[in-house]
């Protein structure tokens, strides 16, 4: 037991997901408890507006990544060699586009106050720049670093935001501090920079073409995932009222907490997967079929903690105005096991080359949940914007069985959903 415990713990993938699993609980926490603190704070109207702002820029944030952050992981693992020069053209790349976005932002914010609170928030994409750092970090299989600057962040702002609260600062005051936020965890990040040799002799341009050709599909890919995800607000603010998009924005933010989980897992186990990938296709689908059931049975877990605990947990943490969120809790949930195994599959068609069925499967998911959105809001209500993305998650699936890799991958997610719970699987993973 003792020799099992002590190959545990000096296996760097293992050490890898504790450290995860430490910034992912650090993350939950900071998301469900400080977020709904500013909801209960702000109230459902100005959290309405709070909401839709970050609605409006998160699709900004994801522009500006040009689709690199999923694929620089993989890029990095075997050009270890050129990593100051990959770097360095990703900063580049990542400054245009950042430049680029912020007077788009400017451009556009005369026209309300709501663009205007776009534009001010514009710049945490110039803070953004940095980022490519945490993907350095994942690739050597070192996310303690990143879990330490993370978890740094959130103490920190933590404090400050329960003293805006405690002084009753208003609305404005709130969207000038996420500014500092992300300035942060950009210094942060820039500690690590400095101990690379970076600067614009290093830029690559061949690196940067190539790396931009092949992030394409993914920015477009996640550029839909995004609109998917919060199109229903930007259209319940349209359709309804900032007020309906407060008590949707809460219901959506404790599903949504959870969304941290596969991401993360993913970060941290992504380079054993593309390891085992590049050197022996059995230990690869071994361990994707693992990865598979730790997510599938973690969404099932969270979905019945969610059902039982949400009216508690609503009523605890954002108090009775918005009640209502039960309700939404209730139907949205059950987006959380497909966003789970979502997470992993992307892993299979990044790792097989299949980027342009990443971004079909998108595309579709997002036309469907605007369609759905645009015929069941009008008729259901906040109810009806919740099914609409359960569904759009699910229905791009049937997409797979037109393709002879779509099909592929579906037979290995069946094979894997078969043996799910077999759980000395996962201690024969641990053990290697």
């Amino acid at each position: 037991m003792n020799f099992f415990l002590t190959r545990l713990f000096r296996n760097k993938y293992f050490a890898n997901s504790i450290w995860t699993a430490v910034e992912k609980l650090a993350r939950i926490t900071y998301v469900i408890f400080i977020g709904s603190w500013v909801a209960r704070y702000l109230g459902p109207s100005d959290y309405g507006i709070y909401s839709y702002v970050f609605a409006i820029l998160t699709i900004f944030i994801l522009i500006s990544r040009l689709g690199l952050p999923d694929l620089l992981v993989r890029y990095l693992t075997p050009r270890e060699a050129d990593v100051e020069k990959i770097l360095a053209s990703v900063f580049t790349l990542k400054l245009i586009s950042s430049l680029t976005l912020v007077c788009l932002a400017w451009f556009l914010h005369k026209i309300n106050v709501v663009n205007a609170f776009v534009a001010i928030l514009s710049f945490i994409l110039l803070f953004q720049v940095f980022n490519p750092i945490e993907q350095y970090l994942i690739a050597k299989v070192q996310f303690k670093y990143v879990a330490i600057c993370k978890v740094t962040q959130m103490l920190i702002m933590g404090g400050v935001y329960a003293f805006l609260i405690h002084n009753g600062q208003p609305l404005i005051v709130f969207i000038y501090v996420y500014l500092i936020e992300e300035l942060l965890i950009a210094l942060l990040f820039l500690a690590f920079i400095r101990t690379l040799n970076i600067n614009q002799n290093k830029i690559n341009f061949a690196y940067g073409y190539d790396l931009l050709k092949q992030g394409l599909p993914l920015l477009f890919s996640g550029f839909f995932v995004v609109v998917m995800m919060r199109t229903d607000q930007i259209m319940i603010n349209y359709l309804l009222n900032p007020k309906a998009v407060g008590i949707y924005a809460a219901a959506s933010r404790v599903a949504e907490a959870f969304y941290f989980i596969p991401a993360l897992f993913m970060a941290a186990l992504a380079p054993s997967l593309i390891n085992a990938f590049n050197t022996n296709k059995k230990t690869f689908q071994f361990r994707y079929a693992v990865f598979f059931q730790i997510l599938f049975l973690a969404s099932i877990f969270l979905v019945l903690i969610l059902y039982y605990f949400s009216p508690w947990l609503v009523s605890v943490l954002y108090g009775p105005a918005y009640r209502e969120s039960i309700q939404i809790i209730h139907l949205y949930m059950w987006a959380l096991c497909p966003v789970f195994i979502n997470a992993l599959n992307m892993q299979w068609f990044i790792c097989h080359g299949y980027l342009r069925s990443i971004m079909l499967m998108t595309f579709m998911a997002c036309v469907i949940n605007i369609i759905l959105n645009g015929l069941m809001i009008p008729r259901l209500g906040l109810q009806g914007a919740a099914i609409a993305t359960v569904i759009s998650q699910i229905i791009p699936w049937a997409y797979l069985l037109l393709l002879s890799h779509g099909r592929e991958n579906l037979k290995l997610l069946f094979l894997a959903f078969l043996d799910v719970l077999n759980i000395k699987k996962i201690f024969k993973l641990l053990s290697e």
